[in-house]
């Protein structure tokens, strides 16, 4: 895969978990969401009001931001992904 399009897919992947903070509201959930015929990104969220999104470096996933999604969905529309693997 060429260097424009991993900046595609991650602007695709983007795009969505946008919509999905701007769109969806409600308690914490997981779901899968199409960004590519060929990918699927899991995520968690929970909450409503403005957004905020938890980004996993490197090796982690969306279970490691699971205290701060109840803590912060009080308040905020937590969101957090699994990056690809």
């Amino acid at each position: 895969m060429n260097g424009s399009a991993i900046v595609c897919r991650v602007f695709v992947v983007m795009a969505m978990l946008a919509t999905l903070v701007t769109f969806g509201r409600g308690v914490l959930a997981g779901d899968f969401v199409r960004v590519s015929p060929d990918l699927e990104i899991y995520f968690e969220e929970a909450g409503s009001g403005p957004p905020i999104v938890f980004i996993p470096g490197w090796t982690g996933t969306s279970e490691s931001f699971q205290q701060q999604l109840s803590h912060f969905s009080k308040r905020y529309r937590a969101v957090s992904y699994d990056p690809r693997s």
